[in-house]
């Protein structure tokens, strides 16, 4: 999994962190000119004061493109509020995962700009307020599950006691005689809830999940949705990619839809249907894709929100 590094040798690991001060403070100060997030320096944030303090996550204008193809994402605007839950969608090839590697700087854009609570995305000391994970995590096939965990706990100049580890492998129902086997051993399922459990050990205030649902049966599926509204509930900020419209309408506030580059839709599921008419989120997703097709330049404003029951096409529900 690739995480946020320290930018200095990391000294002796420092001792678990009460379990919401390492993000409450930055959530706190999102409010603020710019996220506290330390200097290389280890003194006070001295960066750039940037535009889109007050955002956990603010894209403005971004766009990119891979030589002489079709542009893959064009005049991306979109904001994600502290504590906020937003799930990207979008067919295949829609830019989902170019958005995602614009956001963690591992390809520059070709203009606009990304700040991550109010800091350029560009600098590496912005990733230190998230964690993220890739939708094909890969670690090393020699080492065993707890090497790989202590591998990444020390990436991140962190400790994490066998306590924390075994709840936080017992909230994704992950055996913990596991742990002693190599990687190579392990099945596509297991090895991602490994990564979701380092993911979540980490105590940023912001979670990036790429297909986080990806190679799970339906019992893990279940038990993955229940830890990540947990976090919802202790006020992280969540940013995860999906093709699922059961997992969006449970865990989604807000869905950007993504088609040809361009963000079509930005709003609840529930602003979605209304938008299109549908009775079910999977068939909005087909409407506005397909409006898309037709008029690729065309964005749709999410209405103004009204109370209603909301469900999703039953062809598409986990259980």
């Amino acid at each position: 999994m690739l995480t946020a590094l320290r930018q200095h040798a990391p000294g002796t690991p420092a001792a678990d962190p009460p379990p919401t001060a390492a993000y409450g403070r930055t959530v706190a100060a999102a409010g603020t000119a710019t996220a506290a997030l330390p200097d290389d320096d280890g003194g006070a944030d001295k960066g750039r004061t940037s535009a889109h303090a007050g955002h956990a996550l603010a894209l403005r204008g971004v766009c990119k493109r891979y030589g002489a193809a079709a542009p893959a994402l064009v005049d991306v605007d979109l904001t994600v509020a502290p504590g906020e839950c937003l799930a990207i969608a979008g067919v295949n090839g829609a830019g989902k995962t170019t958005l995602l590697r614009c956001l963690l700087d591992f390809t520059r854009v070709d203009a606009g700009t990304i700040s991550v609570f109010g800091v350029d995305s560009r600098e590496p000391r912005a990733r230190r307020a998230l964690a993220w994970l890739p939708e094909r995590f890969l670690p090393s096939p020699h080492l065993t599950g707890r090497e790989t965990l202590a591998m990444l706990a020390r990436l991140q100049d962190q400790h994490w006691s066998e306590a924390r580890i075994a709840s936080a492998l017992a909230d994704l129902e992950f055996p913990p005689e596991a742990l002693g086997r190599r990687m190579r051993l392990y099945s596509k399922g297991m090895t991602q809830k490994l990564g979701l459990a380092a993911a979540v050990l980490q105590d940023k205030p912001l979670l990036v999940l790429d297909e986080p649902m990806s190679g799970l049966d339906p019992m893990a599926r279940r038990f993955l949705a229940g830890v990540l509204e947990r976090l919802k509930a202790e006020g992280r900020t969540l940013v995860f990619t999906s093709h699922a419209p059961a997992d969006i309408a449970r865990l989604a506030d807000r869905v950007a839809l993504l088609h040809a580059g361009r963000l079509q839709f930005a709003g609840s599921p529930e602003q979605l249907c209304d938008t299109h008419g549908a009775t079910d989120l999977e068939a909005a997703f087909v409407a506005c894709v397909r409006r898309a097709g037709s008029d690729p330049g065309r964005h749709d404003a999410a209405p103004p929100p009204r109370r209603r029951l909301f469900r999703w096409s039953s062809t598409s529900r986990s259980t």
